[in-house]
């Protein structure tokens, strides 16, 4: 029939072979999860960049569009940020 080698071997690949498989897929998967939290994480930053990038774009078209229109939008901006604020603190000098 078989000979002691062919019967080692046999019996050998028939218990590693399910193992195997198991490590491998094991591998498999977390090289998959490790791929999706990359992307999770990259699309997380280019959230938290994309206002700064809107911002630093209309700051551009303001200074582009004239010596006083940034001024004007700083000062705009300010009496925003006063009107909603419950305390003003004043610096005197």
């Amino acid at each position: 029939m078989f000979s002691f080698n062919a019967r080692r071997f046999l019996r050998k690949s028939l218990i590693e072979t399910p193992i195997n498989c198991l490590a491998e897929s094991s591998a498999d998967q977390k090289i998959v999860q490790s791929h999706r939290a990359v992307e999770i994480e990259t699309l997380k930053a280019q959230a938290e960049v994309e206002p700064l990038n809107a911002q630093a774009e209309q700051l551009a078209l303001l200074k582009a569009s004239g010596p006083g229109a940034l001024e004007a939008y700083l000062r705009n901006v300010r009496l925003a940020l006063y009107g909603k604020a419950d305390r003003l603190i004043v610096e005197v000098r």
